[in-house]
């Protein structure tokens, strides 16, 4: 019995003179990354914004432009694709629309000198924006009269197309907005116009053109290129109606 007590007491003393050991040197990093986790589930896809469809649903026109700007004649090209509708109040009559004339007396256009008289007319009015409607954003306008004779010829009487607040930005950080307006009269040289169909079932108008513009007759002061791929669906008037209103 004493000789444990002893033998504690001791132990205790030893212990108490005991003092902390170095701390021992890091482990190697490991050199294996661990397994990826397994991806999470996609979430679930927003939803459209409010009326854009309506506005996308009847076509659009492919704008190409290809230039220079200004005396030091810095190049651009501009490719955008205007695919929005007006479709409030007048605006579909005026700007997204067909009327067809199936006599000559019927229409205040011409058939071209030399022709004869022809027995449809047909004018296409169209608008199409950049972006959502309005009085400031970026918008096209076009306009084409195409007839048929009497004995089956087809041609194009007129040809015009307006740029309203075109923002055009070149490789060296500079913009112009471009407002112009060209004609088949005299402005578009070279003109060529391409793949026209109209299909009256559906009312879908498509073709293509392209031309050039001298320095004298755009905005950037340069020669200026430009291309058109039209793909639209026109409305028409319900004439019974104003007749009915008359």
């Amino acid at each position: 019995m004493y000789l444990r007590i002893i033998l504690l007491s001791c132990l205790g003393i030893f212990l108490a003179n005991c003092e902390d050991g170095e701390n021992g040197l890091p482990g190697a990093d490991a050199t294996t990354d661990g397994t990826d986790g397994t991806d999470g589930t996609d979430g679930v896809d927003g939803i459209d914004g409010d009326g854009f469809d309506e506005l996308a649903q009847y076509g659009s026109i492919m704008v190409s432009l290809e230039g220079s700007i200004g005396e030091d004649k810095t190049p651009f090209t501009y490719e955008e694709e205007f695919k929005f509708t007006d479709t409030n109040g007048y605006n579909v009559g005026d700007e997204n629309s067909f009327y067809t004339y199936e006599e000559e007396e019927d229409s205040e256009e011409e058939v071209p000198e030399g022709e004869e008289t022809y027995t449809t007319f047909i004018e296409f009015e169209s608008e199409r924006y950049l972006t959502n409607p309005g009085s400031y954003s970026s918008h096209i306008e076009l306009f084409l009269g195409v007839y048929t004779t009497s004995d089956g010829t087809f041609g194009y009487d007129y040809i015009s197309l307006d740029f309203e607040n075109l923002n055009i930005l070149t490789d060296a950080l500079e913009y112009f907005e471009m407002d112009d307006s060209f004609d088949d009269d005299d402005e578009m040289a070279n003109l060529q116009i391409q793949d026209y169909s109209f299909d009256e079932e559906t009312q879908t108008l498509t073709f293509s053109f392209s031309f050039n513009i001298a320095p004298d007759n755009n905005d950037t002061g340069n020669d200026l290129a430009v291309s058109i791929e039209a793909s639209l669906v026109l409305f028409k008037e319900v004439e019974e109606i104003d007749e009915l209103l008359d």
